[in-house]
């Protein structure tokens, strides 16, 4: 009897384990694809300044989040993430600045995909 409870608790931790793991990543891929949704309006208003300030911002909240993400997620769809996000900053300065709609598209559509990733969906798992 005392291994079924174990194995049940175990069972349990295991299973808690993933909830959080799943919650964690939907609400920081969430508040990341807002982020990029405020970055979008910043550069439609034409605030230039304020553009470059919360896309660096956005830089580093998005290497804090692909860091935890990297434990479970596969590292290319990171690096895609990541590598649109260091982009932002430096296609404001020195850039385009019509390239910058694109690569915030970009590391939105990225984001979208490791937030459907995990998903416990049948198309996740067949």
């Amino acid at each position: 009897m005392k291994r079924v409870i174990l194995a049940v608790v175990l069972l349990l931790i295991i299973g808690g384990g993933c909830a959080v793991t799943l919650w964690m990543q939907t609400v920081t891929t969430t508040e990341l694809i807002a982020e990029t949704e405020r970055l979008e309006t910043l550069f439609k208003q034409e605030d230039t300044v304020g553009a470059i300030a919360a896309s660096e911002a956005f830089v580093v909240a998005c290497q804090k989040a692909c860091r935890r993400f990297s434990i479970f997620l596969p590292h290319a769809m990171l690096t895609e993430v990541e590598q649109s996000a260091v982009n932002l900053p430096a296609i404001l300065r020195y850039g385009e600045p019509t390239d910058y709609v694109k690569e915030v598209h970009r590391c939105r559509l990225a984001l979208q995909k490791v937030k459907e990733l995990d998903r416990p969906t049948l198309q996740n798992i067949f």
